[in-house]
């Protein structure tokens, strides 16, 4: 995961104290710092934030985990290695490229497979954002703020 620079750290904890949180973020989306290659889209979503963009992305408003398809959706959450409230320990899971390994990876593309099977309307842009490749539908370009 990257990180900030601590003076960058350090100007966005004085716009928070002087600001609060609207002004702190004003500051952060206003800022080139934000946009800039070396941190855009370096973070990879956890496999249920994933889901949820997917989700997102298919113009669904509700999903009920009692019905069929709602319990192979849990499937494969367990599947890329994030039960909801089950960590593996208190410190939660390891995410970042972890969630990338061979098998919960091919679970993310047939996932994908699956929701374009399915859903007319299925948006990917929301995950592309200019980025270019297969990483960029694992990677979380789309913010949901």
């Amino acid at each position: 995961m990257p990180r900030a620079p601590e003076a960058l750290v350090q100007q966005g904890a004085q716009v928070f104290r002087a600001e609060g949180t609207r002004g702190f973020l004003r500051w952060l989306f206003t800022s080139e710092v934000f946009y800039s290659p070396e941190y855009r889209n370096a973070l990879v979503k956890s496999p249920l934030e994933y889901l949820v963009g997917l989700w997102y992305a298919a113009g669904m408003e509700k999903v009920s985990f009692e019905e069929r398809s709602g319990r192979a959706l849990y499937q494969s959450l367990a599947a890329m290695g994030q039960i909801p409230f089950d960590p593996p320990s208190v410190a939660g899971w390891d995410g970042g490229m972890a969630w990338l390994a061979e098998s919960p990876f091919l679970t993310r593309i047939n996932l994908l497979a699956g929701f374009a099977g399915r859903e007319g309307r299925l948006d990917l842009e929301v995950f592309m954002d200019h980025a270019d490749g297969v990483l960029s539908l694992v990677k979380p370009e789309a913010q949901l703020l």
